[in-house]
């Protein structure tokens, strides 16, 4: 750092953090005896979030102490409402949906007593329908969504709307050759939008030579999806091939004249996707086996933005799992399972693996209604990456997680009714979900 050597030994403590939430969902499903089906579904889900910092940084060379507080919080409130009809006719089946979703999300973060808060509000209505036919061994469906979204987002000085309008089209194709003998492929598109916390334009303390900050210039990421699938008896094969458009990645900058850098969110102008798949399921006797295997390779561009370290970076990723199950009689089972992820990057962000084992046992009472389990969780103590680094001009940092995330989980739920609905799956719209921090 400009021909001056310094030794920094920082300390950071976490006094205080919470988390609290609730959800409440209601609906209701009609049958007619023509065959319709009619269902109606509210979600209104709640949540805080929030935490305190105290960092001390001493300088070993002048022996000078620095101390710094951090005080970050969000809150936000969701309220979805969906309502879809499904009925069939002469061979074709017929669905018709909207879906309306609103959203207000507040973030503030304090440092050192000065105050920058965000809030952002999301008005989302989406009206979609699907067709489908089964000609002989062939079934075709094809589906459309008609997205309009509107962002409000005020921060300290300035306040901004955004309107999109996305049509979502969807396609399907599935032949069955013989019994337990399937190929197929489908398209289709998703739509992104950046988390209040990516928007919010503060300067977030990390430590001496590590800041970050969010960017309110964050546009919608883009993807299409092509995939191609075979079933054959017990293994299922499958090749996705993924083009993102605006993919948001983590973006590197010099940062003052120390030598320090900052990380930001950025819009990639593109990321080529393509991943393997192979589960296979299988039981033998009372023991039920579920491995899967996956290996990707991406490749990402990022914009000529001057500063950057990186303008494109290409990533191989291995992800293995194992879920285990073992009847020891009928209304009881082990379970345990298994996950690793390779070490991947994120522009010059280098994470270690993760190892994940959990393993439980599960009983059931009154006819499968009432279902009691005991999970130990994470024993290898690894489900959140142990290390990372990161290398930047003359910089190399190296960080380890010495978070402890083994557990118990205790878990007891009863089923009123098994009526196979999608009221279950609607509680709240995946694509409203994510958006909230």
């Amino acid at each position: 750092m400009n021909g001056i050597e310094t030794a920094l030994d920082e300390n950071t403590v976490i006094p205080h953090r919470k988390s609290s939430g609730h959800n409440l969902t209601s609906g209701m499903t009609y049958f007619s005896p023509a065959g319709h089906f009619f269902n109606l579904t509210m979600s209104y889900s709640h949540q805080n979030k929030g935490e305190t910092q105290s960092v001390d940084i001493f300088n070993t060379t002048d022996n000078k102490l620095t101390q710094k507080n951090i005080v970050s919080s969000s809150k936000y409130d969701l309220l979805d409402a969906e309502a879809n009809w499904r009925f069939s006719h002469k061979g074709n089946d017929w669905g018709l949906g909207y879906n309306l979703s609103i959203i207000k999300n507040s973030y503030d973060f304090i440092n050192d007593g000065i105050g920058q808060p965000t809030i952002r509000k999301d008005y989302t209505n989406i009206l979609y329908g699907s067709w489908g036919r089964k000609i002989k061994k062939l079934r075709l469906d094809l589906g459309a969504r008609l997205m309009h979204n509107i962002t409000e987002l005020t921060q300290s000085a300035t306040a901004s709307d955004k309107h999109t309008l996305v049509l979502r089209p969807y396609i399907s194709l599935k032949y069955n050759i013989a019994d337990s003998y399937s190929i197929g492929t489908y398209y289709t598109m998703f739509v992104g939008y950046p988390t209040i916390s990516q928007l919010n334009p503060a300067v977030i303390y990390s430590d001496t030579l590590h800041y970050d900050k969010g960017n309110e210039n964050l546009e919608n990421v883009y993807t299409h999806k092509l995939a191609l699938f075979a079933n054959i008896k017990d293994i299922s094969l499958g090749v996705d091939l993924k083009r993102i458009n605006n993919m948001i990645v983590t973006g590197s900058f010099p940062y003052g004249e120390n030598g320090a850098i900052i990380d930001q969110p950025i819009n990639s102008l593109f990321s080529n996707d393509v991943t393997f798949k192979v589960s296979y399921s299988t039981n033998i006797g009372k023991l039920r086996i579920d491995p899967e295997i996956e290996y990707s390779y991406q490749f990402t561009k990022l914009p000529d933005i001057s500063g950057m370290i990186n303008k494109e970076f290409g990533q191989h990723n291995i992800y293995v799992s194992c879920d285990l199950s073992y009847k020891f009689w009928k209304t009881a089972e082990a379970f345990s399972r298994f996950s690793y992820q390779s070490p991947w990057y994120d522009s010059n962000m280098r994470v270690g693996r993760t190892l994940r084992l959990n393993i439980g046992m599960s009983k059931t009472f009154l006819d499968g209604r009432l279902r009691t389990a005991i999970e130990l969780t994470d024993l290898i103590g690894e489900a959140v990456t142990p290390r990372w680094s990161i290398d930047f001009s003359n910089i190399k940092q190296w960080q380890r997680n010495r978070y402890d995330t083994r557990g118990v989980k205790l878990a007891l739920r009863y089923t009123f009714n098994s009526v196979n609905t999608s009221f279950r799956d609607a509680q709240i719209n995946k694509s409203s979900d994510g958006r909230v921090d």
